[in-house]
């Protein structure tokens, strides 16, 4: 499988199509697709389940990895955190 999308990392890493991703997110295949074509971020909504879906494989993608431009904006305590553990 080609992961030139993060959406087909997660996928491959939960051993399913993108389909299967649509349904474990409870969205539809094409909302998947879209992201995709458009080449967005998986909208932020989704990324906590993703993480903790992600928590039973051995990929370790973080929310950070999933929202690279803006995870700070969604999640501020583990920009906390980084800061913190920087200092």
């Amino acid at each position: 499988m080609n992961h030139d999308h993060m959406v087909d990392r997660v996928a491959a890493a939960l051993d399913v199509p993108l389909a299967g991703l649509a349904r474990k997110l409870n969205v539809t295949r094409s909302a998947v697709g879209d992201w995709k074509a458009r080449n967005a971020n998986i909208p932020s909504e989704h990324c906590k389940a993703i993480v903790i879906m992600l928590e039973e494989t051995s990929d370790p993608l973080t929310c950070m990895d999933l929202r690279p431009d803006d995870w700070q904006k969604w999640w501020p305590e583990l920009a906390q955190q980084d800061k913190e553990h920087a200092a």
